[in-house]
């Protein structure tokens, strides 16, 4: 590198002059060509061209001192987006947070006798199932609901209004579902049953005053409009409320005021027809644009949604410029890949096999490309978001946070460069085969126990009441996850001593296969991965055909040799920087 232009220029006239003298005869015999129409500087270009493509990124930058673009993109859309994700998340937090208080106030609104123990989510539950056992409490709690909903906007806390478009109460609808014919005589043992299922709604209009007090008798109601309910055959019966509400939020970014819809169910399930109606209220939101709206702003507030916008115009922008970068990278490697293999045929009479043609596939950038484009599409519907265009903050939530992992996880390309971290992705990478491999094996196994237990404990345990809940079990388990728990759950007052005996061979089979077997066999695959990838860095990596060729190279990174080589692969022809023949500038792909 510290030689000046003129010496270099010198040394590669001498050394262009000795190789003209006999270059075909000397090709032959350096690689064992098949035929002469590759000269040996050619193939050396290609070689020095083809190792310079396997280098990482620090050494590229030594070897021709340009800038790394890719590098410092993906650094600065990593704090950029990280950004984006913490404040979409504020938002997101909010939003979740609104919704969850609706429903549980709704919960104690439409709900008689609602305890708030029910509200946690936990196992085992704090409470029974929430149902009904008298056709009297079914009756009194719809009169409940009813008469509640006419009073919300005096009674309750929240600031609601019934779901008109002007604000005036609208008729609640009851629907029911049944059989078409179902009459049950249990003093005989005799019924008449038609399977068929129908469905009926009939609107609950509003109320009137009595002693200053809404009175309400559903009963009566139903009586009085020809609408009956046999419990013999009812599967199934709802209340459908329709609610409006303001979302006051705080002064932040792009946090203005929202006007939501909500769709309450209030769902009665008889289906099983067990004597116990399970009662269940279910809350769909809706943003609704807001009409004569008005805020004031504080002085900066102004300029924060400014921020936030230009903040998701940055994203976007540092996207296309990654994946175009990254996509750019792909086409040149797809380019040297076709070049390669070209003459590999015509030199070598050699196929590159199929590992050597992938290596050309930099799977990084593949997933570099996708996580570009599942960040834009989730800036996209985040500016819809904070404009009052859309409400879908599901999909945004899912999109966003997947492409963040997956930015998080790219950045373990960089940590090849240390040699102790190198061989724990190498590790990684060679033991990933073999353990799916396995796991199909595994999953096979897994999925015999589950239907196994789903079938037998099924009826009588709640951890297998469903298949997915049966998985989800038999999942934790694996991960030592609420042993005691699942044994203690066979109530052995409910169930025969056949099946307490089963459940417990049951259960200690699984944990014993899965656990002292399956899982160190997993460990073992990996550990002897590893101890593969020890002996390579202490003896030699196998060579492949192409491996063998780029060896031949034997340039280092820091030399200057690899700054004669600034065409990239979108010119075919195999120019040094070099002066040379004519005859010496044929493409490798014609």
């Amino acid at each position: 590198m510290d030689i000046n232009q003129d010496e270099m220029s010198a040394q590669v006239r001498a050394t262009d002059d000795l190789l003209h003298s006999d270059e075909s005869d000397t090709s032959r015999e350096r690689t064992g060509s098949i035929n002469s129409a590759y000269t040996l500087r050619m193939e050396d270009c290609l070689c020095r061209r083809l190792k310079f493509h396997f280098l990482d990124p620090l050494d590229k930058w030594r070897a021709r001192h340009r800038c790394p673009w890719k590098l410092l993109v993906q650094l600065l859309k990593l704090i950029v987006i990280s950004i984006q994700l913490i404040q979409f998340v504020n938002a997101r937090s909010m939003h979740a947070e609104f919704v969850k208080g609706n429903t549980i106030a709704f919960q104690h609104l439409f709900l008689n006798n609602w305890d708030s123990a029910r509200e946690p989510v936990s196992y085992p539950p704090a409470m029974g199932k929430y149902a009904l056992y008298e056709i009297s409490e079914f009756y009194d709690h719809v009169n409940f609901a009813v008469v509640q909903y006419h009073d919300i906007k005096v009674n309750a806390i929240g600031t609601y209004t019934f779901g008109s478009r002007s604000g005036n109460i609208i008729p609640i609808e009851f629907c029911k579902t049944h059989y078409m014919n179902g009459k049950i005589w249990a003093s005989n043992n005799s019924y008449v049953f038609n399977s068929k299922q129908t469905t009926e709604c009939i609107p609950i209009f509003p109320l009137t005053f009595v002693n200053e007090t809404f009175q309400f008798s559903f009963k009566k109601y139903l009586d009085d409009n020809n609408f009956t309910l046999n419990f013999d055959n009812l599967i199934s019966a709802s209340l459908n409320i329709k609610i409006k509400s303001i979302h006051l939020k705080s002064n932040a970014p792009n946090d203005t005021p929202d006007c939501y819809k909500f769709s309450i169910e209030i769902f009665y399930d008889n289906s099983q027809h067990s004597g116990q109606m399970v009662v269940t209220l279910t809350t769909k939101s809706k943003r609704l644009d807001c009409i004569n709206g008005t805020i004031e702003y504080k002085a900066n507030e102004k300029l924060k949604q400014d921020l936030v916008l230009f903040l998701n115009i940055l994203v976007i922008i540092l996207c296309m410029m990654s994946g175009a970068l990254c996509t750019r990278s792909l086409i040149q490697a797809h380019h040297l890949k076709q070049e390669t293999m070209k003459f590999f045929e015509e030199q070598f009479g050699k196929i590159l096999s199929p590992s050597d043609r992938c290596a050309f596939v930099n799977l990084w950038y593949v997933m570099i490309v996708i996580n570009d484009v599942m960040i834009v599409v989730a800036t996209i519907i985040r500016i819809q978001i904070d404009y009052k265009r859309s409400d879908n903050y599901d999909a945004c939530s899912v999109l966003i946070g997947t492409a963040n992992l997956l930015v998080w996880i790219g950045l373990l390309r960089y940590l090849k460069f240390f040699h102790k971290y190198n061989i724990i992705i190498l590790t990684l990478k060679r033991a990933l085969p073999n353990v799916l491999r396995f796991l199909v094996c595994a999953t096979l196994l897994y999925c015999g126990f589950m239907l196994w237990g789903w079938a037998v404990l099924g009826p009588y345990h709640r951890k297998f009441t469903t298949l997915a809940i049966t998985a989800e079990t038999l999942f934790g388990l694996i991960n030592g996850d609420d042993m005691f728990a699942t044994f203690a759950s066979m109530p052995p007052d409910r169930t025969s001593t056949t099946l307490l005996i089963f459940s417990r061979v049951y259960l200690y089979t699984f944990i014993s296969v899965f656990i002292y077997v399956v899982l160190n066999l997993i460990l073992a695959i990996i550990l002897d991965s590893y101890e593969t990838i020890k002996e390579y860095y202490e003896h030699g990596w196998p060579q492949s055909d192409l491996g063998d060729f780029i060896s031949k190279c034997t340039d280092q990174p820091a030399s200057g040799n690899f700054r004669l080589h600034r065409h990239s692969v979108w010119d075919k022809n195999c120019s040094c920087r070099r002066e040379r023949l004519i005859t010496e500038h044929t493409p490798l792909l014609s």
